[in-house]
């Protein structure tokens, strides 16, 4: 074999083998669902998403920065009204939690009451963590409020192999609940009866895992 034809395989090697890490970073690195495309499975009926910024008072970031598992240190708080011919559907709001390497960015969709329609995960950098995605892990969260104990090792079954991934998204969700009861006046929650305490899990809950 010449040398011109060896050049051309080692060429040939390095493009496929540049080409198979660039496949792995984008399968790794991939947005889920974009910001619209959350909204709308989650209200297809709105016509209209008004963005709502809120700049916190000193009274209102000593609040939130007391909640254990709901630290914010930024006094911006934004979340989007869903609408339909001016009458609200609810509301839309977007965290971001620290997973194993990568920040996990998701969505939880609110209805008037403030009560969790669903949860939608838009960017998940890790492969193996997506397994949040499947086998019913998100929809545990419907009918939530801010009285219910959503946290890691309470009512919320984990998923096998994407420990870190589950933690990350409950305490989202657990910190979207908590800044939004503060922060935006809605209709009183009817979860747990009228002033009723926080709902505990079952005695004995512990965090179970989903396969």
């Amino acid at each position: 074999m010449n040398n011109v034809s060896t050049k051309r395989i080692r060429l040939a090697t390095c493009l496929v083998m540049a080409l198979a890490v660039a496949s792995l970073d984008l399968a790794d690195a991939g947005q889920i669902c974009s910001e619209a495309a959350a909204q709308k499975a989650a209200f297809p009926q709105a016509d209209s998403f008004e963005k709502k910024l809120i700049v916190m008072d000193a009274e209102q970031l000593k609040t939130v920065r007391a909640f254990k598992h709901s630290k914010k240190k930024s006094r911006i708080y934004q979340y989007a009204i869903a609408k339909k011919d001016g009458t609200v559907l609810g509301y839309t709001v977007i965290d971001s939690m620290p997973g194993k390497k990568d920040p996990i960015r998701l969505m939880a969709a609110l209805d008037p009451y403030a009560a969790v329609i669903g949860v939608k995960i838009l960017d998940h950098a890790k492969s193996r963590g997506r397994a949040i995605l499947k086998g019913g892990f998100l929809d545990q969260f419907r009918g939530k409020t801010v009285r219910d104990k959503v946290r890691a090792g309470g009512c919320i079954d984990a998923v096998t192999g994407a420990t870190i991934s589950s933690r990350a998204t409950i305490n989202g969700v657990r910190r979207i609940l908590d800044l939004f009861s503060v922060l935006v006046p809605t209709p009183p929650v009817t979860s747990g009866g009228e002033d009723g305490p926080s709902q505990d899990c079952p005695a004995g809950s512990q965090l179970r895992r989903l396969e």
